[in-house]
């Protein structure tokens, strides 16, 4: 074999969603959507002999210190098994270490195929093996039966402070959308909005327009500066699924909530 990586071309994308493809149907759609909106900067193609054979890729979260995420990551299945899903994982983290990643976070399901069990379940055990250890877990957030699992990794020791803006401690929650590639989980967005809290009355006409459009599970989450939030979604039956831990800078959280509606 002759294994390269190199960065990922506009004109790799239709062979990159094969790769995808092959792997995973659902991803694949909504693969391409997200190279369209987004484009391919941090995105990365591994070659074998000039033909693509894997993906691998980092975003950034924005209003973070130097917080990113695991991108789109596929080996075709041919080549698993011979350390280069390692291989593809080592280089992206050594990338986002590079430009001063401080923290790295992934994102996966826990589907279990019907015939092939808990398909993802070697994945998880790739990451462990890199370093990653699991901070939250959102029951049925994909689907009934398949939850969201997401572990995150320190890489360097950023000193940067005040990301967050905690001057203005009020929330005004904003709308409702069902969340990509699941089926009926929605998520109450919000944003920061002088010194005044929502109200339960605002919450409950949220939950109640989510229900109303058929949701069966809502998420919502806050920065832990904002403990007048956490109580009050606490308080109306939200329960925390998930810590962040460090997720905006050192020192400040992702608190994450869910409400089971069925």
């Amino acid at each position: 074999m002759d294994i390269q990586i190199r960065p990922m071309t506009k004109s790799d994308i239709d062979t990159v969603i094969r790769v995808i493809y092959s792997i995973d149907e659902d991803d694949a759609e909504y693969a391409r959507e997200c190279y369209n909106e987004r484009g391919i900067d941090g995105d990365f193609v591994m070659i074998n002999q000039g033909l693509i054979i894997g993906v691998v890729g980092f975003t950034y979260e924005e209003g973070t210190d130097a917080t990113f995420w695991l991108s789109w990551t596929y080996l075709l299945e041919e080549y698993h098994g011979q350390g280069l899903g390692r291989k593809m994982l080592d280089f992206i983290i050594d990338e986002v270490k590079n430009i001063g990643g401080r923290k790295m976070f992934i994102s996966m399901s826990d589907y279990r195929d019907p015939e092939d069990g808990r398909v993802y379940d070697s994945a998880k055990k790739l990451y462990a093996a890199a370093g990653f250890t699991e901070e939250a877990r959102l029951q049925d957030y994909y689907n009934f039966n398949e939850s969201q699992t997401i572990l995150g990794m320190r890489l360097n020791n950023n000193v940067s402070s005040d990301i967050v803006d905690s001057s203005e401690d009020g929330i005004k929650l904003t709308r409702i959308f069902e969340i990509d590639e699941t089926e009926d989980s929605y998520c109450i967005d919000w944003k920061p909005s002088g010194r005044k809290i929502f109200s339960d009355k605002d919450l409950d006409k949220m939950v109640k327009k989510a229900t109303g459009k058929g949701a069966k599970r809502i998420f919502i989450s806050f920065p832990s500066v904002f403990p007048e939030a956490i109580q009050s979604v606490n308080y109306y039956g939200f329960y925390q699924v998930g810590k962040l831990q460090d997720f905006y800078e050192d020192g400040v959280h992702e608190m994450q909530f869910g409400l089971p509606v069925y």
